[in-house]
C-alpha cells in the first residue's frame, strides 16, 4: 500500500493519493496505456477525484491509483503526477 497526502496551513488534508500493491504490480506489467481521468463536483465536497487506469491483455480495466484534490490548481496537478511517479518507482 502506498499513500501520500498534503496538508494545508491549518493541518487539514489538501490532497490525498493512494494505491495498493495490486495496482502497483498491475502498472509494472501493463503500463503501456495510462488513462488519467478526473471527475468534478460529484462528491460531498465538490473536490476533483482523479483516477489513473489502464487495461490488461484481456482489455479489462485496471486502476493504478486514485487522488482527491482540494482544488484544480497547477500545483495540485504537479503534486499528483509526482506522487504517482513516486508510487510507481519513477517509471
Amino acid at each position: 500500500m502506498f499513500w501520500k497526502y498534503l496538508l494545508d496551513d491549518d493541518k487539514r488534508i489538501q490532497n490525498l493519493f493512494w494505491c495498493d500493491g495490486t495496482s502497483r504490480y498491475g502498472y509494472s506489467v501493463f503500463r503501456d496505456i495510462l488513462r488519467f481521468h478526473a471527475t468534478y463536483g460529484q462528491n460531498k465536497y465538490k473536490w476533483p477525484l482523479v483516477i489513473f487506469s489502464g487495461v490488461d491483455h484481456y482489455m479489462r480495466r485496471l486502476e493504478f491509483g486514485c487522488v482527491i484534490l482540494s482544488n484544480e490548481s497547477e500545483e495540485s496537478y504537479v503534486w499528483l503526477l509526482r506522487s504517482f511517479l513516486e508510487a510507481m518507482k519513477e517509471k
